[in-house]
């Protein structure tokens, strides 16, 4: 289920790359297109968005990586715990025998 939701994560980062990248595009053919003074600020605005949006990419994709990880670290917690209740249940216990109160 971790590993699902992991990659439904990179899937996510991996979209918004696709939307930065259509977005530089349309940055690239609106400033072959309309030349005045209010591109600078066209441009401005356009490339805060890309930077947000690489940065959130980054976030995703780190965040992916970490759910992977921490899912792996909790498997391996849980293997160790089965192996050792495998190894109790294999092992009988002994009990004591009960002590009578005589002595010889």
């Amino acid at each position: 289920m971790a590993n699902s939701q992991a990659s439904s994560i990179s899937g996510y980062a991996s979209d918004l790359r696709g939307i930065k990248t259509g977005l530089m595009q349309y940055k690239t053919s609106l400033n072959q297109a309309w030349k005045s003074n209010e591109m600078q600020y066209l441009n401005k605005a356009l490339d805060a968005i890309i930077t947000d949006i690489t940065s959130l990419s980054s976030e995703l994709e780190s965040l992916s990586g970490d759910i992977r990880s921490v899912a792996t670290e909790i498997r391996g917690e849980e293997i160790k715990q089965e192996e050792a209740e495998r190894r109790a249940a294999a092992i009988p216990v002994v009990s004591k025998p009960r002590s009578s109160g005589f002595r010889w």
